[in-house]
């Protein structure tokens, strides 16, 4: 089974580096989980405040204890600092300046699921930083790759297929299995930022901690491959290991999150399940057109399957579009035309009536209008149009037509 990549690693992975072979997880094994952006070694700290103001988060900080020795009071303010500011982790060199971690930074560090590691003296330094470093090259070429990959088979025209099939091989993609593509998009995050007066320096941070968040979670879960573009996560997932029922729960588990530590909904939008590659580009204009009708009808944190989106998805794959448009002026243009020259309001008042069910109680008490006035508009509309109410075929044709206007105007 194919196994998804990240742009980090995260601190778990520390312990599979040649040169971490002795480093000991002290606390905050809850952690562990914490992306690894880059190292800052720090030998001598003076002011742990000065020390951390140049780091961005997602940094594991390396210390040998100069400037901090054993003293308490700043131990416990580089794990808060650490906190603070969103970095990856601590390792502590064991030796001459700090004998042994505090038991209250220890405590501290379990609180707040900072990963705290101990390594011994003798370690060299240099070794640790240019392992982890090299480390971190090498996954950022791999997350490389598969952003190139994803944006060959869903956004442009294909290469050869060798080439395809090159890439694949080695991102250790698995061809003989079917893959479904989701499309995850931030719901009205440009007046979230303004609504939260959120400054123009720290929407960039904003972004990249949902990214983060979805990829954590899309890597964990669904072991698959993603692309992030503008506000939008774009993953293949693989259908045979996870069906929708699975989807659907998962996806719903990574909605609350996001809302939970952002404030943010999201919509999903899942395309089809296709076993061959060419057919992948395919699925993800599907996810994207099914977020496009959950849009239309100003639906927000949903979970939109393509093949549960009915007529909508039959719509879609007429070509002709002229074909539709001809069905939508057939049965609604009249209606149209006589509330624009007299100011009524028969295309509400048949969309609401089909809505429904056809009920003249529901559709008048919702128009608040009397049930005579509603019998006069539908009279009139069956006037205008030449069909009937009472006709199960008519009716199917004016709402057909009604779908017909939502899909052409989305």
């Amino acid at each position: 089974m194919e196994e998804g990549i990240k742009m980090s690693i995260c601190c778990q992975e520390l312990f599979t580096l040649p040169s971490l072979k002795s480093l000991k997880l002290i606390a905050g094994k809850e952690g562990l989980h914490r992306n690894i952006r880059w190292v800052y070694a720090a030998e001598v700290i003076e002011d742990v405040t000065e020390l951390t103001q140049w780091l961005y988060g997602g940094e594991l900080v390396i210390i040998t204890g100069i400037g901090i020795r054993n003293e308490e009071t700043i131990f416990l303010e580089l794990i808060e600092k650490i906190y603070e500011k969103n970095l990856a982790g601590l390792i502590v060199f064991i030796g001459p300046y700090i004998g042994e971690i505090p038991i209250s930074v220890i405590e501290r560090a379990n609180k707040l699921n900072i990963p705290l590691f101990a390594l011994p003296w003798e370690v060299p330094l240099v070794e640790v930083t240019q392992d982890i470093c090299t480390h971190l090259v090498h996954r950022e070429k791999q997350y490389n790759d598969v952003e190139q990959f994803l944006q060959q088979i869903l956004f442009f025209e294909r290469e050869g297929s060798k080439s395809l099939e090159e890439q694949a091989a080695r991102i250790g993609f698995d061809f003989d299995q079917s893959h479904r593509v989701v499309v995850i998009k931030l719901d009205n995050l440009s007046s979230f930022i303004r609504d939260n007066q959120i400054k123009e320096s720290t929407i960039l941070p904003l972004k990249k901690q949902i990214r983060q968040i979805i990829e954590e979670y899309s890597m964990d879960t669904y072991k698959g491959f993603s692309l992030f573009l503008n506000d939008a996560m774009f993953m293949l997932v693989n259908g045979e290991i996870f069906n929708k029922q699975m989807l659907r729960e998962t996806l719903s588990l990574l909605q609350e999150k996001i809302q939970q530590k952002i404030g943010l909904t999201t919509s999903v939008g899942i395309g089809t399940k296709y076993s061959q590659l060419s057919q992948y580009k395919k699925s993800m204009e599907e996810a994207r057109q099914a977020l496009k009708i959950s849009n239309q009808k100003k639906l927000k944190n949903q979970i939109v399957f393509y093949e549960e989106m009915g007529i909508f998805s039959l719509l879609w794959e007429v070509k002709n579009l002229d074909v539709l448009r001809k069905i939508h002026k057939n049965m609604l243009f009249p209606l149209y035309e006589y509330d624009k020259i007299n100011e009524t309001h028969l295309i509400d008042t048949l969309e609401k009536f089909l809505d429904n069910g056809r009920s003249m109680h529901t559709t008048a008490k919702q128009l608040f209008i009397h049930r005579n006035t509603l019998k006069y508009r539908l009279e009139k509309i069956e006037q205008l149009t030449g069909y009937s109410l009472n006709n199960q075929e008519d009716c199917f044709h004016f709402q057909l037509a009604y779908y017909i206007h939502d899909f052409l105007n989305k």
